[in-house]
């Protein structure tokens, strides 16, 4: 898989392909505005290798500068049909153990499942259940920095609890993969002062 950013004029697009070029054909792409001003940010998901209109479309919501962000996405897990559910889930700032254990680093993103409890609510970081958010929600994914805020080191992703097994399905992954790196994108553009980067 690859990923290439393109800007022109007030539209940043991320597109993410089946392969290492930009021959390849695409899953999906995602849109923003470069200069990061509050503006919907939505991913396309590809039908046939195609970015097209009829393609299915999903907001990210809350992203916004200025304050505590918390994107939120939903999306249809679970197969098809009968066994699919619609379920949002939310990306959180994390200095958790998920993070430590993904990199070593304590600064990134949780992707938390808002509608799975796996453990009790509150409690301490350091007594809380590994896969455990502070509201007993299911931790999913997370995304660690690096501190370098480098080009060429990016950041760390993984896929944890469900997230890992697949049973949430190949768009939830692209989703989580796409939305993860526009967050490593607006934390690299904040940090160095890069906006916008194309």
């Amino acid at each position: 898989m690859s990923i290439d950013v393109q800007r022109r004029k007030s539209i940043q697009t991320m597109v993410l392909r089946d392969g290492p070029t930009d021959k390849d054909p695409p899953l999906a792409s995602l849109q923003s505005d470069p200069y990061l001003r509050a503006k919907p940010v939505s991913v396309t998901f590809a039908s046939q290798g195609e970015l097209q209109e009829s393609s299915i479309l999903e907001p990210l919501e809350d992203v916004k500068l200025g304050r505590r962000m918390s994107p939120t996405f939903s999306i249809t897990v679970g197969g098809s049909g009968k066994d699919a559910s619609y379920e949002q889930f939310e990306w959180r700032s994390s200095h958790g153990k998920e993070i430590k254990e993904l990199a070593g680093h304590t600064s990134g993103w949780k992707l938390v499942r808002l509608s799975e409890a796996v453990g009790e609510a509150g409690g301490s970081r350091s007594h809380r259940a590994m896969g455990c958010s502070s509201d007993g929600k299911e931790i999913v994914a997370g995304i660690a920095h690096n501190a370098s805020w480098s080009l060429s080191k990016g950041f760390r992703i993984a896929f944890v609890g469900s997230g890992l097994t697949g049973v949430l399905g190949e768009r939830w992954e692209i989703m989580t993969l796409m939305t993860a790196v526009h967050l490593w994108l607006i934390e690299f553009q904040i940090a160095t002062k890069a906006i916008p980067i194309a």
